[in-house]
């Protein structure tokens, strides 16, 4: 993998105090909104890369643009398939059609260049300006890559920060200067957005279409793999993909063959940990993790192959297998007079998934089981990066009776007005925060003010990796609800659960 910083860094933009939308909030809050400012001005999550995002909002991308570009007009005919309703660029399938035949013309001296495009650290933009002026930045840096960028054939918005650029360059000189070229627009444009200047940064992955047997996916996955390193390299600069990157990109490939087979023969092991209520002797409430058994007796954990999954489309398929299972069990133990309540943690894709949505609704409605004893965990930093998804899917699972809980709080800056505006069951706090408390002072403040917080909001707080007798104590004076970790159990077989 080559990696390219084409300039010094610039300045990074001045952001507008990111706190200032919950100022009503804090105000109120007094003592506990102090603490939890304190804790989001010192947050620093990192960046996503293509992370699903599919916003409502509808604003239009100029019409002016090289006369010479292809399916970059809405077409109502077709639109609802192949172009983005935010940006009215293609979407990742229009993209992947016109990729496709790009392909098709390769073997006739055609070379194409695909180039994936990122914006840098837009989870902060999120939580610092909120989706409206995301939405924004995204309809407008979409516009000027499609004003701007030379010899541009097809252009497309892959992901929740990124887009893709179809370029009908041939050479690596000529592909290098257009890349380079690409990021200094970006860098050096001012957006006006709401009367506010903002400024952004892009890496960039790039990969050439020479060769026949290449599949559109595979070109839009190899794209996006360089735009990765490129971030992961220190962001604002791009990267070609290798050959000598084909092993490493193999090596995912490989991951998600086992996904598929573990998903057609049923090949996935679940295992359960207790959430255990303090007010109560036995536990009734579980969280499942998943695990992918290998060929030589050991366990993958699900961190080491979602990743995987995502990249090749699989999550959903993923996501959905753990819910029917989940239901299983639940049936189980209801029948045997043992009620309990599962928790499932939902990827950022299924969250958009209106199949799913529909799936969990005809399952509950089917197996007449308690809907109660189903809650969907969604990590706070998905939230940060997609917050009308998940508003969208947490009202819609709710309003079924299902439980909702915020996964990790305290480890971004997502805005404490998702907290009220979410229809929240149940905040987990982060281990991170949670493990100190016996020695840190400063972490008992954190947790102590994330506790009243909650509870103002009528919500139960999890205490998450809670490893010893006095950190349990702790968290029981300060009325926790909750607690999970080491110290009460550790993870088991799912059997355990059906004994």
């Amino acid at each position: 993998m080559s990696v390219r910083n084409p300039r010094a860094r610039l300045d990074q933009a001045r952001y507008v105090d990111g706190t200032r939308r919950d100022a009503g909030i804090l105000k109120v809050l007094g003592r506990t909104g102090r603490y939890l400012q304190e804790m989001r001005a010192t947050s620093d999550a990192p960046s996503a890369v293509a992370a699903p995002a599919r916003q409502a909002s509808s604003a239009p991308a100029p019409a002016d643009g090289p006369p010479s570009l292809r399916s970059l007009a809405p077409d109502t005919s077709t639109s609802h398939g192949t172009h983005d309703q935010l940006t009215e660029l293609l979407n990742r399938h229009g993209l992947e059609l016109e990729i496709g035949e790009a392909l098709e013309r390769s073997d006739r001296d055609y070379r194409g260049t695909l180039i994936a495009v990122g914006l840098d650290n837009f989870r902060s933009l999120n939580a610092n300006r909120g989706s409206e002026t995301c939405d924004e930045v995204l309809s407008q840096v979409g516009a000027l890559l499609r004003r701007t960028t030379p010899q541009l054939h097809a252009i497309g918005r892959t992901g929740g920060d990124a887009f893709g650029l179809l370029l009908t360059l041939t050479g690596r000189v000529e592909v290098e200067a257009a890349v380079e070229s690409l990021l200094e627009t970006v860098r050096s444009t001012e957006l006006i957005v709401h009367e506010d200047r903002v400024r952004v940064t892009a890496s960039a992955g790039v990969t050439v279409l020479d060769r026949v047997d290449l599949a559109p996916g595979d070109a839009l996955l190899e794209a996006d793999f360089a735009m990765a390193q490129a971030k992961q390299a220190g962001r604002d600069r791009y990267a070609f993909y290798e050959q000598a990157d084909h092993g490493l990109f193999g090596s995912e490939r490989s991951c998600a063959e086992q996904i598929r087979e573990a998903l057609e023969s049923d090949g996935f092991a679940l295992v359960c940990q207790p959430v255990h209520c303090v007010k109560l002797p036995e536990p009734t409430q579980w969280e499942l993790f998943l695990t992918l058994p290998q060929s030589d007796g050991e366990t993958m954990a699900a961190a080491a192959f979602m990743p995987a999954a995502e990249r090749f489309g699989l999550i959903e398929r993923v996501d959905t297998w753990v819910f029917e299972r989940a239901v299983e069990l639940i049936l189980s133990r209801t029948n045997a007079g043992q009620p309990i309540r599962l928790e499932l943690n939902i990827s950022a894709q299924t969250l958009a998934s209106n199949a799913f949505a529909e799936l969990v609704a005809s399952r509950i409605q089917s197996t007449w089981i308690d809907p109660r004893q189903v809650v969907f965990e969604v990590n706070e930093l998905v939230l940060a990066d997609n917050p009308e998804d998940v508003k969208i899917f947490a009202e819609r699972l709710t309003r079924l009776g299902c439980g909702f809980a915020l996964d990790n709080f305290g480890t971004s800056q997502a805005s404490l007005v998702h907290l009220k505006q979410l229809p929240l069951d149940y905040v987990k706090i982060d281990g991170s925060l949670v493990r100190q408390i016996a020695a840190s002072q400063v972490d008992q403040h954190l947790v102590r003010a994330i506790i009243e917080l909650a509870h103002g909001f009528g919500q139960q707080v999890i205490a998450t990796q809670v490893e010893d007798r006095e950190t349990l104590e702790l968290l029981q004076s300060w009325d926790v609800d909750r607690v999970q970790g080491f110290h009460i159990a550790r993870p088991e077989p799912i059997s355990t659960l059906l004994a």
